[in-house]
């Protein structure tokens, strides 16, 4: 994810951190530091790919006949007391929480531009 803004790179920390925190460790005794801290497993059955293409649902309250009913987005992460994932909306550019969400997880946004800078940074340290 290079070259996206502060709140997108957080997201990312922040992401990762979750995860590893849900995933066991031997150090742990194979538990995770989740299940040690609350006396009981995380569910795995949520968890979503990273920078996947998702689809938040519009309120029915704040569109008209002819709008969109869901804005295209990328998935950035859980909120953490809510059931709600964050998203960033690709169109407006801001990051919003939303229940209402279906996931593309094969489809990746930015992978053209992770690949553009990888490529070029494997073309600087060639020359």
């Amino acid at each position: 994810i290079l070259g996206l803004q502060a709140p997108i790179e957080l997201a990312s920390v922040t992401h990762s951190v979750y995860l590893i925190n849900r995933i066991p460790t031997p150090i742990l005794g194979n538990k995770c530091p989740y299940q040690l801290l609350y006396n009981c497993l995380s569910n795995l059955t949520q968890h979503k790919v990273f920078g996947s293409l998702c689809f938040s649902s519009t309120l029915a309250s704040h569109r008209t006949k002819f709008d969109l009913r869901a804005t295209r987005c990328v998935f950035l992460g859980y909120k953490s007391g809510t059931k709600g994932y964050i998203v960033y909306d690709l169109k407006t550019r801001e990051l919003s929480v939303s229940r209402n969400v279906i996931f593309h997880e094969n489809i990746f946004p930015y992978q053209p531009l992770f690949l553009w800078s990888l490529l070029i940074t494997l073309l600087h340290k060639l020359s």
